[in-house]
């Protein structure tokens, strides 16, 4: 005989067993044998019924085998720009921001990546910056560069925009796009 074994309600096992085979007591134990469907672990019980586990229909596809397309575009700094009308896509870039501090003064920059449907995007979805800043003595000068990354997961139809300030230098030295194709 086929049985089910019960436990708060939920089969948590099925065991075939002779009707006087030693049975644990910790578990109700139930002849499913005739049963069609025949239920198993998972299944509740409940007033004499059981029941199936609900099914979670996932359609999103494994990571591996969505499509995507990788570029390396050449993007400037102040110039909007739309990465793709149809699809999502994982913009990275390498900024390069270098600051000197001379005896008269420091140098900061900054670069914000902005993106939204605007065609001069305003929203701001990642930011990087770098100070030198301090003081000097005669003949003595410092440059401090740094790099950093800027990412965002750019909506199909937005615009982006790279938006540069400060006086030190700053450039582009990495661009990455990733299209999203599902």
């Amino acid at each position: 005989m086929v049985y089910a074994l019960i436990q708060n309600g939920i089969v948590v096992n099925t065991v075939l067993a002779g009707v006087n085979d030693a049975k644990d007591p910790a578990y109700l134990w139930l002849d499913i044998t005739s049963l069609t469907p025949e239920p198993g672990i998972g299944w509740t019980y409940d007033n004499g019924v059981f029941t199936a586990p609900v099914q979670i229909i996932n359609n999103t596809p494994p990571i591996s085998s969505i499509p995507f397309v990788v570029s390396t575009p050449t993007r400037t700094l102040n110039t909007n720009f739309s990465p793709s009308i149809s699809w999502s896509t994982l913009c990275t870039y390498t900024i390069l921001i270098t600051c000197a501090l001379s005896l008269n003064s420091g140098q900061s920059g900054t670069v914000e990546l902005r993106s939204d449907t605007n065609p001069t995007p305003i929203t701001p979805r990642a930011r990087v910056s770098n100070t030198n800043s301090g003081i000097l003595t005669s003949g003595l000068n410092i440059t401090n560069s740094q790099e950093f990354t800027l990412s965002f997961l750019v909506p199909p139809g937005y615009n982006v925009l790279l938006v540069s300030s400060g006086n030190a230098t700053i450039t582009i030295t990495g661009q990455s796009e990733v299209q999203l194709q599902f």
